[in-house]
């Protein structure tokens, strides 16, 4: 996705005053609603699949299947968010902890990580940043 897409995919904010960017209004959703207690019923839904869609958050949620692994993975189109499993296989921190027994799954924002929840707990890539450059 290019960067023109950063700030050509906007919405006003509740006041209508300023251009909220795509990338700030799922960045937004997610902090909200992946910093619940619910996120456990949210990621059992996304991998025992009771039904093709899920509201959560507020949100309309699609179940689906990535194509090549069949991982299971759910996708908000309105905000281009997606989440699906860590692959285990991959060469990674979070595999590795994916493959020690941990559940890990990516969060993705039109395609650009955006976090990761780790054991349940969602920590924003933003933060896993600031938190290994200070000294």
């Amino acid at each position: 996705m290019s960067e023109t897409a950063d700030t050509t995919d906007t919405d006003l904010d509740v006041n209508g005053m300023r251009r909220v960017p795509w990338r700030e209004r799922a960045a937004h959703y997610v902090e909200t609603s992946f910093r619940t207690p619910e996120l456990a019923t949210f990621l059992a839904w996304i991998r025992h699949r009771p039904g093709r869609t899920f509201t959560w958050g507020g949100e309309h949620w699609e179940r689906s299947l990535t194509p090549k692994l069949h991982l299971p993975l759910a996708t908000y189109q309105d905000l281009g968010l997606t989440v699906l499993p860590q692959h285990p296989k991959a060469q990674s921190e979070w595999a590795r902890l994916a493959r020690e027994g941990h559940e890990v799954w990516q969060v993705f924002a039109h395609g650009r990580y955006l976090g990761v929840i780790a054991d349940g707990v969602y920590h924003s890539y933003q933060e896993i940043d600031r938190a290994h450059h200070v000294t």
